[in-house]
């Protein structure tokens, strides 16, 4: 039996004409596999580059409040403090949080491999220097070479009103444009500005996994990483992208229905002609088949058009900054999106099991007993 006159047989009505209630299912996992997929790169893209600001500007593990008496610390390891300082220029001043790293030059050369600043134009190697946010910098009216005075607004002396303070260089300005990252901090050496601060316990910054080499006396010793201290965040994001797909599964579940319905309507209209062909030899569990494959077939030509459709929005995305113009003001120079060879396999095999039941249900509802029953009818 050739294709063609296979798939005419099941797609068309008995009046040779296409049978309309294909064509909205169709349509439905179309739009489906698209969202499905649309949802999925923009989403992922988005966790991935906020995963990574945040792994690159926190580190990705933490172990706080050790003890320095009893610490000693490889050196190849970063190791610092966090505390609020009074930051002063010329043109204004603002409270603001400060990180400070015992290697300053390798985190600054992070921000460097990821594009997040740019290489400073003054030699810091003697210099005490901070890294400040672009926002904050247009705040205090600052740009590399100035100097700014950073005080400690938690040690201020009762009787004078003064604060332990030390005068450093803006050595570079970092732009993040996530959270607040740009607007309310600052990054310095912790050598430097630990004469002001007087820290007892200080953090130590990991970019591997936690492990049982950092064994301390100290029962205060809290270990943390990039999730816990932005669950909030992160959980919601997942959230966000989980009822999105959800949507997309829907679409293609009620798509699913559809063929279903349409598929009961084919072994009620077309039950003559294939008595006729059982009749003539042709088995049941062939014809099931076929039909099975011409849905099969119809809907992941569709699923494939969705998902192709993703992907052509992601090239312009990338080329032209399409999604630009239609998402304003994202804290993105461009919306990040991901393609998932991953994705596109599950969405398929979805799409082909949703198909493949709502084929066969209404065949062993329906089909199998009233064929039986005309083919009776028609050898009397």
């Amino acid at each position: 039996m050739k294709i063609p006159l296979i798939f005419n047989f099941f797609v068309k009505s008995n009046n040779s004409k296409f049978r309309k209630s294909f064509f909205v299912p169709l349509v439905c996992i179309l739009i489906g596999s698209f969202v499905i997929s649309m949802t999925f790169s923009i989403m992922s893209g988005i966790q991935y580059d906020i995963v990574n600001k945040i792994k690159i500007f926190k580190y990705p593990n933490q172990i706080r409040n050790i003890n320095i008496k009893n610490l000693q610390v490889d050196e190849n390891y970063n190791f610092g403090s966090e505390n609020l300082c009074l930051i002063k220029s010329i043109s204004g001043n603002k409270v603001v949080k400060i990180n400070s790293f015992s290697n300053i030059k390798s985190f600054e050369d992070k921000l460097v491999k990821n594009d997040f600043v740019e290489t400073a134009n003054i030699t810091k190697s003697s210099i005490p220097y901070i890294l400040i946010g672009d926002d904050l910098a247009k705040y205090l009216n600052v740009d590399v070479g100035d100097t700014v005075n950073i005080c400690s607004i938690l040690d201020i002396n009762i009787v004078t009103g003064s604060m332990k303070n030390i005068d450093m260089v803006v050595g570079n300005i970092f732009n993040f444009n996530f959270m607040n990252y740009d607007s309310d901090y600052i990054v310095s050496n912790f050598n430097i500005t630990n004469k002001i601060f007087n820290n007892s316990h200080i953090n130590l910054y990991l970019d591997d996994n936690l492990n049982d080499q950092y064994k301390f006396e100290s029962n205060q010793v809290h270990k943390t990483n990039f999730y816990l201290e932005n669950k909030e965040l992160l959980d919601a994001m997942e959230i966000e992208k989980t009822f999105y797909m959800v949507l997309g599964f829907f679409i293609i579940l009620v798509s699913g229905f559809m063929i279903y319905t349409n598929s009961v309507l084919v072994f009620l209209e077309k039950k003559s002609q294939l008595s006729i062909l059982l009749t003539m030899g042709l088995k049941k569990g062939y014809i099931l088949l076929l039909m099975i494959f011409v849905n099969l077939f119809l809907s992941l030509i569709f699923a494939f058009l969705g998902i192709s459709l993703t992907y052509l929005v992601i090239h312009l995305n990338d080329n032209y900054f399409m999604l630009n113009y239609i998402f304003l003001n994202m804290p993105f120079d461009v919306l990040p999106m991901n393609k998932s060879i991953y994705l596109v396999i599950i969405t398929i095999i979805i799409v082909a099991f949703v198909i493949i039941i709502s084929t066969l249900l209404p065949y062993l509802q329906y089909g199998k007993n009233d064929l039986n029953k005309h083919i009776k009818e028609i050898l009397k």
